[in-house]
């Protein structure tokens, strides 16, 4: 790559801890050094705008286990402005009743018609909740409230394997056609079809992707004839799209995009690309444009296809701790804006407006009744929907910010002639907030030297949280208000301590309004250092700072170190440890060790390079690499780095809009090294004791 080549920023080395650790004091490896994170502090020139702010959400998702009421389309639109897509769902065994072979268009959401039924399969009819909403209600009340609808259409798929009901693919593609043909009529802006739900999952069709592309199969046949009677070519055609995959996406997306291009039917259709992101590290997310895009050309297909994530959460847990919401509410911040920098063509639609509470708090924007006639202001605003809220209230124009997905906190800001917002989300510890915004009269052009207006808004466990004080009636809270008087034209915002996962907004206005804003600048800025940075990885110093884990002990000799393990159900080996808690592997392609195996059996080795919260069990954050070594025998471990990204100001005013392309990392763990916790390498859970030998650790350079 030439203009697309990554970053490669290096840090001088902070402190050397020139300590040898010899034997473990219990700590489990797992169990990663807490960090101080340094204040968030940034700099803002407020005259260098340099393109509209995105809109953010742009993509909205409904949930029809709880459907909403019908007044949530028209919130949702005054809350955040008008969606550019909102997604709906159909259950065809709502619809349409395979004992009666009859339909009914207009059924009420939810009403609970199979159970006891043991031939039919449950789908997820055990989780779903009654109303008495129309299904017209439901989907013309979110056509109304959006620019277009994507709808996902489902069910009866493992009922027509299973053989059990006496339905067949031709039952499916008729109903599936007049369903097609129905509600594009009754919502003339019902623009997609996304065909099947996470079709690997038993609770959905627990299907493979063979059996999953029959059905695709025969719903883009469906669709075709449902065009030709609606008479809807060219532009105006109802699209559809796939595979709507969760898990190992990448691997599932290619398998589908595979038989796709084997398909030689007439009339085979493939308008967009669907998945789900959920858990996922945050570079994997807002590169996924660009990995998917390598996947179409893989298979000779067009790599310009819109892209829908149609379902995503940062952080998707099960059910549990409260705070889940707030932690989602501000991850939601980074991977929107971030996917918005490196996959443009890509729209995330975070999952979900309104569902369950009992089990789907940790994600709900709204909560309250789904009467049919409930109003807005019996809905409330959670943590999750109030970050949105923040994020829709931003000005015309971005102002240039230092931002990198590395960086354990985001700054974004905006302005246009009647004010100025500044938005700060804490992803590390509790720290202060320094902001200096200047340059003022540049933007403010009728002020002078006026003291500004200020609003400042806050999300966190005790602020703008409905779901932690069930008596908050819900929406941001404004925690202050006033006026500053610029210093030179500078002002300062500050908050004495942001927790993590606090959100933050500032809304400035001046006393007079000017001119329009409407030169945007053309050259890239140049910033100060303020983001928080760790230090370069370094081979040396982590010789030297190298531990034994529990179960573990460690001997030196030169760049050598004999490590020991002994019978365990933990990961006993050898780490090295950053003395200040970080490191960066920015630049670095690869880390590689020889280990030679001392012991008197095989021994299965491993290699992982952590990064902050990691989850070696669930591959998150983190990025694991394991060989089989003979005894006696010796060989090379690796582990593959993603490439970093350049800044994301870097890429939006060079890369021309275009998505980043991918690199043969991103697609598998979205891990770059960027923030190295740790460096182990260990067993296992051994059986039985083992010996090897570590030497010859270092970094590839790319």
């Amino acid at each position: 790559m030439t203009d697309n080549t990554y970053l490669k920023q290096m840090i001088p080395l902070l402190l050397l801890c020139g300590a040898l650790s010899t034997t473990a004091m219990g700590a489990d490896s797992t169990a990663l050094p807490q960090t101080t994170d340094p204040e968030l502090r940034r700099t803002i020139d407020a005259s260098q705008y340099f393109r509209p702010f995105p809109s953010m959400p742009a993509g909205r998702n409904t949930s029809i286990q709880k459907t909403p009421p019908p007044a949530l389309a028209g919130l949702s639109e005054k809350e955040y402005g008008r969606p550019k897509i909102t997604k709906c769902w159909l259950n065809l065994d709502e619809i349409w009743d395979y004992r009666t072979r009859k339909y009914n268009y207009n059924c009420l959401i939810g009403v609970h018609k199979y159970d006891g039924i043991k031939e039919k399969h449950g789908e997820t009819w055990g989780g779903v909740k009654e109303t008495n909403i129309p299904f017209h209600d439901y989907l013309q009340a979110f056509g109304t409230h959006s620019d277009e609808v994507m709808l996902t259409i489902r069910r009866y798929e493992r009922d027509i394997l299973d053989g059990k009901l006496g339905v067949t693919m031709d039952d499916w593609r008729e109903m599936f056609r007049n369903a097609v043909i129905h509600y594009r009529e009754i919502c003339p802006n019902l623009r997609y079809i996304e065909v099947c739900n996470e079709y690997t999952l038993k609770g959905f069709i627990g299907c493979n992707a063979d059996e999953y592309y029959s059905f695709y199969k025969t719903a883009y046949q469906a669709v075709n004839e449902a065009n030709e009677e609606l008479r809807l070519t060219g532009p105006q055609r109802v699209l559809m799209g796939g595979p709507a995959v969760t898990g190992d996406i990448v691997k599932k997306i290619d398998l589908f995009l595979e038989n796709f291009s084997k398909d030689d039917s007439e009339g085979k259709c493939l308008d967009f690309v669907s998945w789900h992101e959920y858990s996922k590290p945050y570079q994997a997310t807002a590169l996924r444009e660009g990995v998917v895009q390598a996947l179409l050309a893989k298979h000779g297909l067009h790599s310009q296809l819109p892209m829908f994530v149609t379902e995503h959460d940062p952080y998707h847990p099960k059910a549990g701790s409260r705070e889940y919401n707030l932690i989602n509410g501000a991850g939601l911040v980074k991977s929107l804006y971030f996917s918005n920098v490196y996959s443009p063509n890509m729209t995330l639609m975070p999952w979900v407006q309104y569902h369950i509470g009992d089990i789907q708090t940790r994600f709900m924007w709204f909560d309250g009744p789904n009467k049919v006639d409930t109003k807005a202001e019996e809905l409330r605003m959670l943590p999750a929907g109030c970050s949105m809220k923040l994020l829709s209230m931003h000005k015309k124009w971005e102002i240039a910010v230092d931002n990198s997905l590395a960086n354990n906190e985001i700054v974004l800001a905006s302005v246009e002639k009647q004010g100025i917002a500044v938005h700060a989300v804490n992803y590390g510890e509790s720290r202060k907030v320094d902001i200096r915004v200047n340059n003022l009269s540049e933007v403010f052009t009728a002020a002078g030297t006026e003291r500004v207006k200020f609003i400042k808004y806050l999300i966190d466990e005790n602020h703008s949280n409905a779901v932690t004080d069930p008596n908050y009636p819900g929406g941001i809270e404004k925690i202050d208000e006033g006026y500053l008087t610029p210093n030179k034209g500078e002002l300062r915002l500050a908050h004495p301590e942001l927790a993590k996962n606090g959100i933050l907004m500032w809304v400035i206005s001046p006393a007079k309004i000017g001119v329009p804003l409407n030169r945007p600048i053309t050259k890239l800025p140049q910033f100060a250092k303020e983001a928080s940075q760790p230090a370069a990885f370094n081979v040396t110093q982590a010789l030297d700072c190298a531990v034994a884990e529990k179960d573990a002990s460690i001997e030196r000799d030169g760049t050598t170190y004999r490590v020991q393990v002994s019978k365990s159900m933990e990961r006993p080996g050898i780490t090295f440890r950053p003395p200040s808690g970080e490191w960066s592997m920015a630049g670095f392609k690869a880390l590689q060790a020889t280990v030679k195996n001392t012991s008197k059996h095989n021994l299965s080795i491993h290699l992982v390079i952590d990064g902050p919260m990691a989850d070696r069990t669930h591959r998150k954050n983190c990025i694991i690499s394991s060989v089989s070594i003979a005894a006696g025998a010796s060989k090379t471990i690796s582990t593959l780095l993603g490439a970093v990204p350049p800044r994301a100001v870097q890429w939006l005013m060079t890369g021309k809009s275009k998505a980043l392309p991918a690199t043969d990392a991103e697609g598998k763990s979205g891990f770059n090294g960027s923030r190295v916790t740790a460096i182990s390498i260990y067993v296992y859970h051994p059986g039985s004791d083992f010996t090897y030998e570590v030497s010859d650790l270092q970094g590839i350079k790319e």
